[in-house]
């Protein structure tokens, strides 16, 4: 009985133990975790590395659309009404790991009049610094809220300009120009079409010589082409057809190069000439590129790129470059898709057929009937009807 006595009184006090947080903190026993939580005895480090980290994922979450800072400075002078554009460096640049052998440089553009400036190459390291000055003419101050500058970053190998890493805008201010200003901007990522509009890309250059009146256009390659089939894994046999077009979509001329078997990568390295082509001209044209696979049965329209001279951003660069420089230089354009599976040829003939349907009357073959043809005696006589 006294022991039974004990214990019921030992299993009191620990339950009164239990609703004093004095006691619990008294080091009598072990807490339980049904015990109240005394807030003077939380660490409360534990609670600062969790907002630390949190707080770190956030700032992570917000960097994740730049690739880096680029320093500028810009100021306008009224008096001459040119534009001043400086481009400093750029800060912890990231880059691309498919060309580690490539170069840097940047281009500047006044929109949207597309007055564009490029720096010179720079060797690729995160922390590019360039330091040029560029200026554009003849601005009218009452033009200037109408125009932004466009910065872009693109990454050089020893062949090709291959791709556009990022890029940028900034809203032309008089009041925040008027003074040479110092400007730092995230420079957001190059992002080109959807993954589902995404259907592969195409290489080629152009050369204009206007003495000879000559256009040259070399087909280099293509890559991430699409397959064949309701799966796309059947390999294609592509093959690119080059067209001048009139702006109205009259086409001029013609050429194409050899299909390449069973690839989505193909490699031509194939020179197109077009002659007669007065550089005036140049302004009324539009070049179509057009991908197909090569059958006798289903000609598979892959893919296609126009350019012109109202072409934008990468397209009229080149187009520039064709007109200005001397040198051919190579450019990756991402590949469109046409409505129309067939031919632009084949959908003329086939047009121009139905309409002579129309236009034709409709004969019965049984119940046609060949008008008598009257011959003389000799005429006969020479067919061999009588002897």
């Amino acid at each position: 009985m006294n022991q039974n006595n004990s214990r019921r009184e030992s299993s009191t006090s620990s339950g009164a133990t239990a609703r004093n947080p004095a006691a619990i903190t008294s080091g009598r026993r072990r807490a339980s975790m049904f015990d109240p939580i005394d807030p003077t005895e939380l660490q409360k480090t534990l609670y600062q590395k969790l907002n630390q980290e949190q707080n770190s994922n956030e700032r992570e979450e917000q960097v994740v659309d730049s690739i880096g800072s680029f320093e500028f400075g810009i100021q306008y002078m009224s008096d001459s009404q040119k534009l001043t554009v400086n481009l400093l460096r750029i800060f912890d640049l990231q880059f691309k790991e498919t060309s580690p052998n490539s170069d840097l440089y940047c281009r500047c553009t006044l929109m949207p009049d597309k007055s564009t400036f490029q720096t010179k190459l720079v060797k690729r390291n995160s922390n590019p610094v360039f330091e040029e000055q560029f200026e554009f003419d003849c601005l009218d101050l009452s033009k200037l809220e109408s125009r932004y500058i466009e910065i872009s970053v693109y990454e050089v190998d020893k062949v090709t300009r291959e791709d556009c890493l990022g890029m940028f805008g900034h809203k032309l201010n008089y009041q925040n120009i008027e003074n040479k200003k110092i400007f730092l901007k995230e420079i957001k990522p190059f992002v080109r079409l959807s993954e589902e509009n995404y259907i592969g890309d195409l290489m080629f250059s152009l050369a204009y010589l206007p003495a000879a009146e000559r256009l040259t256009i070399v087909v280099i390659k293509a890559r991430n082409l699409q397959g064949l089939g309701p799966d796309k894994k059947l390999l294609p046999d592509p093959f690119v057809k080059v067209c001048i077009l009139s702006k109205d979509g009259k086409k001029l001329k013609k050429k194409k190069t050899s299909s390449q078997k069973g690839t989505m990568c193909p490699v031509y390295n194939e020179e197109i000439v077009f002659t007669n082509l007065k550089k005036d001209q140049l302004n009324d044209i539009i070049i179509q590129f057009l991908i197909y696979h090569d059958s006798l049965t289903n000609r598979e329209l892959l893919g296609s790129f126009s350019i012109s001279s109202s072409s934008r951003g990468n397209e009229y660069a080149q187009w520039k470059d064709m007109l200005e420089s001397k040198k051919s230089i190579a450019w990756w354009h991402s590949l469109t898709a046409l409505n129309s599976n067939v031919d632009s040829d084949h959908n003329l003939n086939q047009n121009f057929s139905i309409n002579n349907r129309k236009n034709s009357k409709s004969i019965n073959l049984f119940s046609f009937k060949p008008k008598p043809i009257s011959i003389s005696y000799k005429q006969a006589q020479a067919l061999g009807e009588h002897p």
